[in-house]
């Protein structure tokens, strides 16, 4: 059932090796990105704005900038590869940015509204593994999407080749990028092979986030024929909705690799990379991480069930992720977590209370579920009152294709906390790849002074070398978290601003405020300050920071940024950098997102008006209406007034998701005001919020539009209220 919930949540837990045919043929297919997103929000703005009137319901539609796809989806080191975008509002293309290191744009072009082509350059040395694209245009800069740098010779599909008699040939060892294009698409490859030789056959597609023309994400089945037709071999699934098997041949001669989508579905979104050949590859490594300025020595898993030896020579100074590839000429690259904390690795046998391997808190426990019915149990020494937290890390970012469940015992040998899946993982990343995840997360006090006992197994008593996992196993202390529904925020034309907002996840108690601020922007650009008032968790949109372009700005520039968060946690000072965040779609309410490597504004056209709240700092009591004095522009033949929102916070149930009614600013003899209703239950206290066009859809579908700048309010407990001076900002 775990397994159902996670696929039905998102298709986001990398785990199906070995799991029963019935789960992953539920067709339980979830709309990755856009399409779920625009229905929600459609829905959502049909019941938000239906008792407004004509003037007050007006929302703003902006055609932001937003891909589909790239094809092909990857290259070989040292070629120069044309690759070509799919999506919407391509037109006035100004760039394409590829993350990282070894990638270079060499040219571009537009091809309409809907596609776009780039040429880039691979160096010799580029590392191996994905990174992003992504295009900027006049609309904005996109989400990216992900193209993946590899060390084999490299070929593209060429159509029609939809059989066995039709197949395309193909010279071995090999990557094929392909498409399922249209719908029903099949692809089929020729190629020779010697009788007793080891090959790997690997599709990715899901795992680059592929899509179907409905935004499911694609799910291919792999199948190899003999020169008769016969099938000598077939996979549908091996760690994740990929396909993945090794093949040996009976005997000398022709064989064929087929691909279909499992629905029969297809589109431009839907590409693949195909690996053919006698070619490494990597199914796990272990352990699945190590510590800064160490060398570790690993275990490679292949396909065949044979390990291998490696070592990683971790560097003091790099990031949290690395995506590496160990063994000489090895076709794919594993994820490899780094942290500062000690590493221990289990020792077996492990299975009972009795034989708990000790461990010291901080520390990573690195370990495997190996076996059918393995347990993995060790032993941290508490007193009471000694809080412990012990967040196990595996699907995400890892993909190793288990289902842990989590269970602390006393000294009784009794259960007293017990976990499947994090529920704070269905609403942060906290830098980790997927924002929904199987992986299972404990936080308790201990009840009394004693020796605990964690115990990590499969739910379902599987087991594999594969099943790697790491539990970082820390004190429980109060802390914080915080990211955003996206990365890529509008400036809405030279000299306006932008908005991002900005959520924050409470754990072990934390309830105090943090201020929020913007980093790191290039020369003349600004950056607001916001608070996210002292209190309870709140899942939605907890403060919005703004950036205000300078007027000489031109429409298409990038602009990186960062936000960090300052806050006081147990009497000390503690800054959290707010992750960035794509948002790829929606389901059930949690978001699909990817961590990328930077926040980037993009100065676009503005739209119909220029706002300019004449006050930055407003005062009054619940339940008054306090009058904001407003500059506002219009814009070519645009008329009347807006409607705006006050985004975030004021904190009222009806804008958790960061909007409140829209109402029309009254205007008199030229001037502007906006009407901010305070609610009757908002505590005193300092609060901050901006005031911004509505939308179409919320965040999760669509970016905030025309906005002013960050505006402070004080609630007090009299019912009175006080402004201050227009043109008085401060």
């Amino acid at each position: 059932m775990d397994n159902l919930k996670r696929l039905s949540n998102g298709v986001i837990q990398y785990g199906v090796l070995l799991r029963s045919r019935p789960i992953l043929n539920c067709r339980l297919r979830i709309s990755c990105a856009k399409v779920l997103a625009a229905s929600f929000a459609t829905a959502a703005a049909s019941v938000t704005f239906a008792f407004l009137t004509p003037a007050a319901s007006q929302v703003v539609h902006y055609p932001y900038t937003d891909l589909t796809g790239v094809y092909p989806a990857g290259g070989q080191r040292g070629q120069r590869v044309t690759v070509t975008f799919t999506g919407v509002s391509l037109s006035g293309l100004s760039g394409v940015r590829a993350s990282g290191t070894g990638v270079t744009v060499r040219s571009f072009k537009e091809m309409g509204a809907r596609q776009a082509q780039a040429e880039l350059e691979i160096s010799p040395d580029a590392p191996l593994g994905r990174r992003n694209l992504r295009v900027v245009s006049r609309s904005g800069v996109s989400d990216p999407v992900w193209f993946q740098v590899g060390q084999l010779p490299e070929v593209m599909e060429k159509e029609p080749n939809p059989s066995v008699a039709e197949s395309q040939p193909v010279e071995l060892p090999v990557v094929v990028n392909a498409r399922l294009n249209p719908g029903e698409d099949v692809d089929a490859f020729r190629f020779r092979a010697r009788a007793g030789e080891v090959l790997t056959l690997a599709v990715e597609g899901f795992v680059l986030d592929s899509q179907r023309s409905d935004l499911a994400f694609l799910d291919t089945t792999l199948t190899v024929y003999d020169a008769t037709g016969r099938i000598v071999a077939r996979n549908e699934d091996f760690q994740t909705l990929d396909p993945l098997l090794t093949f040996r041949p009976e005997k000398d001669g022709e064989y064929v690799a087929e691909i279909r989508e499992q629905g029969y579905g297809g589109g431009d979104g839907a590409v693949y990379r195909l690996t053919l050949g006698t070619v490494p590859w990597a199914t796990a490594l272990y352990p699945a991480g190590g510590r800064r300025g160490t060398t570790v020595s690993l275990e490679v898993g292949k396909p065949d069930g044979v390990r291998e030896r490696a070592s990683l020579t971790v560097p003091a100074n790099c990031p949290d992720v690395l995506d590496t590839a160990l063994l000489p000429g090895q076709a794919n690259t594993r994820p490899f977590v780094v942290g500062d904390l000690p590493e221990v690795l289990e020792q077996e046998p492990n299975d009972t209370p009795a034989q708990a391997n000790p461990l010291t808190m901080p520390a990573v426990y690195n370990g495997r579920i190996e076996r059918k019915g393995d347990r993995d149990a060790f032993r941290v020494p508490l007193r009471k009152g000694e809080g412990i937290r012990i967040d196990v890390l595996a699907g995400r970012i890892l993909r190793s294709p288990v289902d842990l469940t989590l269970t602390v015992l006393n000294e009784a040998g009794n259960s007293i906390a017990a976990n499947d899946d994090n529920p704070h993982t269905f609403e942060a990343t906290d830098n980790r790849e997927d924002s929904l995840s199987g992986d299972p997360l404990i936080e308790l006090i201990a009840p009394a002074d004693g020796v605990y006992t964690v115990v990590i197994r499969d739910i379902g008593g599987r087991g594999h070398p594969d099943f790697v996992y790491r539990a970082s196993v820390t004190p429980r202390e109060p802390s914080f978290t915080l990211d955003t529904w996206y990365d890529n925020p509008l400036i809405m034309g030279p000299g306006a601003c932008g908005v991002i907002p900005v959520q924050i996840h409470r754990y072990a108690g934390f309830a105090g405020e943090v201020k929020l601020r913007i980093t790191g922007l290039p020369t003349g650009y600004t950056g607001s300050e916001a608070i996210i008032p002292a209190g309870r968790l709140i899942y939605g949109p907890s403060a919005s920071l703004t950036i205000r372009a300078p007027a000489e700005a031109k429409v298409g520039t990038l602009v990186p940024f960062g936000i960090e968060g300052e806050a006081e946690v147990n009497g000390r000072k503690v800054v959290i950098r707010t992750t960035p965040l794509a948002h790829l779609g929606q389901n059930n309410d949690h978001g699909i997102r990817r961590v990328t490597d930077t926040f980037l504004a993009c100065v676009v056209p503005a739209e119909q008006y220029r706002i300019e709240a004449l006050t930055r700092s407003v005062a009054g009591a619940p339940g008054q209406v306090v009058p904001i004095p407003l500059k506002i522009e219009r814009l070519g033949e645009t008329t009347g007034v807006p409607t705006l929102i006050p985004l975030r916070g004021l904190g009222r149930r009806h804008d958790v998701f960061g909007f409140s009614p829209p109402l029309s600013v009254k205007e008199e003899n030229g001037r502007f005001e906006f009407p901010l209703s305070i609610p009757k239950d908002l505590a005193p206290g300092e609060y901050t919020f901006v005031l911004c066009r509505p939308l179409a859809g919320d965040f999760r579908g669509n970016r905030p539009t025309t906005t002013t700048e960050v505006i402070r309010l004080t609630v007090t407990g009299a019912r009175t209220a006080s402004v201050a001076a227009a043109g008085g900002k401060k």
